[in-house]
């Protein structure tokens, strides 16, 4: 469906839903048919712990991932296998936290920091083990984006060295742009544009990161994320 389309059909389910779930709706327009892995509300259980364990698993409204080969898994599972379903994608990079009306900023923006944090450690882990040392090379492979009242916003996630010896990497969420959705066609546009176009580049981050790590194991022919 062309974006023009799509418009009209997502300011028409605006005007029609109601509801503490009503942004779950018009997500689906937002993302579009892209055939990547993805899912919806999977708690990431498996992962291993980030903080002390005081703050809950993170479970995405939305993420994309990858298929990866039982090598990568057997590896790296405690860092990229979000659940202990392989079924799911795994590697994730590309994550949404969707709040309806009632929902506030500033507890959708501390989740998509939450899944931000968890896809850069699992990316500077796959690094790291295809250099045989910790890597890090101060760019960002992660996107995060939240959707609230009809208001979207894309971040980016990139990883750091730990400011102190012997401590644990640092991660860092910077805004990259926001929409609101609602405004008008034209914005609509360029935001579902923006979001397409950050599923397409993290898709291809993993693709990257997924040869490093068989290059590293003298591999080729890792599977496609698509």
């Amino acid at each position: 469906m062309a974006l023009n389309e799509n418009a009209k059909t997502f300011f028409l389910r605006l005007k029609l839903i109601q509801g503490p779930h009503s942004q779950d709706d018009p997500f689906p327009i937002i993302a579009g048919d892209t055939k990547f892995p993805s899912r919806k509300n999977i708690l990431f259980e498996n992962l291993a712990l980030l903080t002390d364990g005081t703050i809950a698993a993170a479970k995405p409204d939305f993420y994309d991932g990858a298929r990866l080969d039982l090598r990568v898994r057997k590896e790296l599972g405690p860092y990229i296998l979000p659940s202990t379903a392989l079924r799911e994608p795994m590697l994730p990079n590309f994550f949404t936290e969707v709040k309806g009306p009632c929902g506030t900023e500033a507890v959708v923006k501390r989740q998509a920091c939450y899944d931000g944090a968890l896809g850069a450690r699992g990316v500077h882990q796959i690094q790291s083990f295809a250099k045989g040392k910790p890597t890090y090379d101060n760019n960002a492979y992660i996107i995060t984006s939240t959707y609230q009242n009809g208001t979207l916003k894309m971040f980016r996630t990139h990883t750091t060295p730990p400011t102190d010896p012997g401590g644990e990497p640092e991660y860092h969420m910077t805004q990259l742009r926001g929409w609101y959705l609602n405004d008008n066609p034209k914005t609509f546009r360029e935001g579902v544009a923006a979001f397409r176009s950050g599923r397409d580049w993290a898709n291809e981050q993993r693709d990257a990161n997924k040869m490093a790590k068989a290059t590293a194991n003298g591999k080729k022919g890792v599977p496609s994320a698509c």
